[in-house]
């Protein structure tokens, strides 16, 4: 099943407009449906994860106004907490830009919360008005608390 997110313009031919979770792998595709690249994270995705939430841990635009499409992938996964909380950018060919991690071990009314963070969801804004999008990077921690907020 491919997934089309309806709030970016990916009229772009050749460039990132769609995506297909497949097993442990991101595939990627243009707006006309051409195979473009995929990525493997050697970890099983949970598809059921990622349909309810696919909405909000995976974008894809032009971020650094460079007018090619960057992919944002936020790792959403309950029963690997090592892969679960990594955020990966993708430039338009798939080469991974950085990869990095929300959340971090945390200790709130005495009781010890590890490093099990699920992203639920990535905003790309200018949020100082400076014309360079930021990353807005919201982890849950697994059963939903305590709750992180990146930007980067």
């Amino acid at each position: 099943m491919l997934i089309k997110l309806g709030i970016y313009d990916f009229k772009q031919k050749g460039q990132p407009a769609n995506f297909k979770l497949a097993g442990s792998e991101l595939r990627v595709f243009d707006a006309e449906g051409n195979f473009l690249w995929l990525h493997d994270f050697k970890n099983k995705l949970s598809e059921v994860n990622y349909n309810n939430n696919f909405c909000h841990n995976i974008v894809i635009k032009d971020i650094d106004h460079d007018s090619k499409k960057d992919i944002i992938f936020g790792s959403f996964e309950d029963s690997d907490a090592d892969f679960s909380g990594n955020v990966w950018r993708f430039d338009e060919n798939g080469t991974v830009i950085w990869k990095g991690h929300v959340g971090h071990e945390k200790s709130f009314g005495g009781k010890i919360y590890k490093d099990h963070y699920r992203i639920a969801h990535i905003y790309i804004s200018d949020l100082n008005s400076d014309g360079n999008n930021e990353i807005i990077q919201i982890g849950y921690h697994f059963h939903n608390f305590p709750v992180c907020l990146q930007i980067i």
